[in-house]
């Protein structure tokens, strides 16, 4: 019998790092969650997806908390009106880079021997192969100019490619082309969890600007 867990009687402030669009703007992070009784948790971003997140608890609670349910307080506070209720047996195992114990490498990482370093490392690697190989012309192909920001979300399998590679841009042209960089990126070293290979949540701002 599948078992479902109900946070519905909370009323949340989600604490947030608004640095890339929404739906991608947690970028890995770790939310401190803000229970209405006034106690506070912290929830691991588990997907992203376009109608909703999907949060776990440190008590172990899921929940799905839709994107239209979210109201904008200030610049670092969001106010959740509902939770839904979440079948946790269909719960994505993947974990957030940000949090994961033993992060995927980026070939040529692995020579490094502080963990620190390496995810430093793999982040710089995944950003200067984004941007040596993106095709920018298609910006001005498509009449844009100015500051263009594309939000690229993927998982890194337990075998280290790159997989459900998303992204959102100002034209579908550019999410083709980001989609089709990060379809060029080498395997990684998969990361690993209490001991263990496994997938890998990983958001990508790609950042440039035409002139």
């Amino acid at each position: 019998m599948m078992q479902f867990q109900t946070i519905i009687k909370y009323v949340l402030v989600i604490t947030i790092f608004l640095g890339i669009n929404f739906p991608f703007f947690c970028q890995n992070s770790i939310d401190v969650i803000k229970l209405k009784d006034g106690t506070q948790q912290k929830g691991t971003i588990l997907t992203i997806e376009e109608d909703f997140i999907k949060i776990k608890l440190l008590n172990g609670e899921v929940a799905n908390i839709g994107t239209s349910q979210i109201k904008t307080l200030d610049k670092e506070l969001m106010y959740v009106d509902e939770i839904e209720e979440v079948d946790e047996s269909n719960i994505l195992k993947a974990v957030p880079f940000a949090v994961i114990e033993i992060p995927p490498v980026f070939q040529g990482c692995e020579v490094l021997k502080d963990r620190k370093e390496q995810k430093q490392c793999t982040s710089n690697s995944l950003q200067k192969f984004v941007s040596e190989n993106f095709n920018r012309t298609i910006a001005e192909d498509i009449g844009l100019s100015g500051k263009i920001r594309i939000s690229a979300q993927f998982e890194i399998s337990d075998e280290g490619l790159l997989t459900n590679i998303r992204a959102r841009a100002p034209h579908p042209r550019l999410e083709k082309e980001a989609i089709r960089v990060l379809n060029l990126v080498p395997p990684l070293t998969p990361g690993k969890q209490d001991g263990e290979t496994v997938i890998c949540l990983y958001a990508l701002p790609i950042l440039f600007t035409v002139n």
